[in-house]
């Protein structure tokens, strides 16, 4: 800090450096010479509502961010054939479809609940309506309720409040679509 001027304390010599400091302070920084490389002096302070409303903004924004990147990454698996139940929600199957057929790995009839061997890499979305033979006899209309990658489930389409159905649905039954 350098010698006290005769007559000077410590805190008087102290008060004048924090005085000094504070007229060239906003001088140094009016010119450029108080930032690095000589550029252009820093904005003014924020006040409390800027700051507010910008940390708002910058809070909506990444959760926006972060929607679109998890329906990005849903679309992907989708695409890969990876797809989970969760992925295919609210996922609209494409205009032209391409024919599916399959065979039906299990029947609960209790449960009304079919387990199909075709799910999103087949093409496969939920909604999906396929009609079940046994041979080359109709047995019922069943819609997918949830799709996973290799299979789905269904069950049993309701006309009118009843069963689309002849007879009960059996394991190795067989579905298609658009054949």
């Amino acid at each position: 800090m350098g010698p006290v001027p005769e007559g000077d304390t410590m805190s008087t010599a102290r008060s004048r450096l924090l005085l000094g400091a504070l007229v060239l302070a906003p001088c140094l920084a009016a010119t450029g010479c108080a930032s690095k490389g000589g550029g252009p002096p820093p904005s003014p302070p924020a006040s409390a509502d800027d700051l507010k409303t910008a940390n708002e903004k910058i809070a909506r924004l990444e959760k926006e961010f972060g929607e679109m990147r998890e329906k990005v990454d849903a679309h992907d698996r989708v695409l890969k054939g990876g797809a989970s139940e969760s992925d295919m929600a609210g996922v609209a199957p494409p205009a032209e479809r391409p024919p599916v057929s399959g065979s039906v790995l299990v029947a609960d009839l209790v449960n009304d609940s079919y387990t199909l061997s075709r799910g999103t890499q087949d093409g496969v979305y939920a909604g999906d309506e396929f009609s079940v033979f046994r041979g080359t006899s109709f047995v019922a209309v069943v819609v997918v309720d949830k799709v996973f990658a290799e299979r789905s489930l269904a069950v049993t389409k309701m006309l009118g409040g009843k069963p689309h159905k002849k007879s009960d649905i059996r394991q190795g039954d067989r579905f298609s679509r658009g054949e």
